[in-house]
């Protein structure tokens, strides 16, 4: 795998003298991060109040980053982040409570009334 990844990244990257070895272990370090940031992201998500936008969540979600990280205070691979925010292992799930809608109580209604007919 780490072959094919090196292929692609030295055709990118003209010129470049990374190895493998040392693109496995940049790898590692960003693994964590963008775990850390994931989790972050999804705790401000989570903790939404009603009038806060996105760039309020994000705030929140890198002091929540910077209280988990030793000596690093912000998240600062966003451009990382954009590449594997929809991949599975970063993916975020909404916990929050779901919200019933007044069309599906109605469809719940309907059925239960052409049951007891």
């Amino acid at each position: 795998m780490w072959k094919k990844i090196h292929q692609a990244f030295c055709e990118r990257a003209i010129g470049s003298t990374r190895t493998e070895m040392t693109l496995s272990s940049r790898w590692k370090v960003f693994n964590k991060e963008l775990g850390k940031w994931r989790n972050a992201l999804a705790k401000a998500i989570d903790n939404h109040r009603s009038g806060e936008n996105l760039s309020s969540e994000i705030m929140q979600a890198q002091m929540w980053f910077g209280a988990t990280g030793q000596g690093r205070k912000s998240f600062n691979h966003t451009h990382c982040w954009e590449v594997v925010k929809t991949y599975k292992r970063f993916q975020i799930i909404p916990t929050g409570p779901t919200v019933g809608t007044q069309k599906s109580y109605l469809k719940f209604e309907t059925e239960n009334l052409i049951r007891y007919e």
